[in-house]
């Protein structure tokens, strides 16, 4: 018995094939026509090949906000995932250990997030900053 259910299994799977091939087909085009939307959606965001237009150094994008620039956003947030701060008042203490009141760290937190998802090349150079903290 169990040698004709297999048989039978092997059959429907044999029959299903072409259907499968055809929907892996169509997924493949799907996927090389969104490659090409995203492709010409960063050329017009002037992302050519991917990469952020660099970052003018006298672009108001740049001003620091309540007196923290960028590449002291990236050292305080750095800082803070390496001496895992978690609660809200291990990060105000920090802060207040930084030179920088609460409020300030929380005005810089939210004005450079809102700034990042505004202009990309401004989170590309967040990126270098961070990733070339050392604490």
């Amino acid at each position: 018995m169990g040698l004709f259910k297999q048989m039978k299994d092997m059959k429907t799977a044999v029959e299903a094939a072409p259907g499968l091939v055809s929907q892996a087909q169509q997924m493949g085009a799907q996927a090389q026509a969104m490659q090409a939307a995203n492709a010409q959606a960063m050329g017009q965001m002037g992302l050519a090949g991917g990469m952020p237009a660099p970052v003018d150094p006298n672009d108001p994008m740049l001003a620091p906000i309540e007196g923290i620039d960028l590449l002291r956003y990236a050292q305080l947030s750095k800082a803070i995932g390496h001496y895992q701060l978690r609660s809200q008042e291990q990060i105000d203490d920090y802060m207040r250990s930084a030179g920088h009141t609460p409020e300030a760290w929380q005005a810089a937190y939210d004005g450079w997030n809102a700034r990042f998802r505004a202009n990309m090349s401004l989170s590309t150079l967040y990126a270098q900053y961070f990733n070339s903290v050392q604490l």
